[in-house]
C-alpha cells in the first residue's frame, strides 16, 4: 500500500526511515530569516503528537502551505527530547 491508501499516526511512524504522513495544516507556516538564507517552520498536529516541519532556503512555500489545506509531507522523522 502506499502513503495515499492508507495513513497512519504519527506516533507510528519509524523513525529510522523516511515517512509519509498526512495533515492539514493548521497555521500558516512562519519564514525566519533574510532574502539569503531562510527557514520555513510548519506545524502538524494529531493529539498527542506535533510534528514540526522544516524547509531551509525554500522561502515560496509560504505561499504555496495554506490554513486549511491537506497534504502528504515525505521525509525523516528527527525526535525532540525538549520540553516546551
Amino acid at each position: 500500500m502506499t502513503a495515499m491508501q492508507s495513513r497512519f499516526p504519527f506516533a507510528n511512524a519509524d523513525k529510522r526511515k523516511k515517512n509519509a504522513v498526512y495533515g492539514r495544516i493548521v497555521h500558516s507556516p512562519s519564514v525566519k530569516g533574510n532574502q539569503r538564507k531562510s527557514v520555513v517552520v510548519l506545524e502538524l498536529y494529531e493529539e498527542p503528537v506535533r510534528l514540526q516541519l522544516t524547509w531551509f532556503n525554500m522561502p515560496f512555500l509560504r505561499s504555496t502551505l495554506k490554513k486549511g489545506s491537506v497534504f502528504i509531507f515525505r521525509g525523516k522523522i528527527q525526535e525532540n527530547q525538549a520540553v516546551s
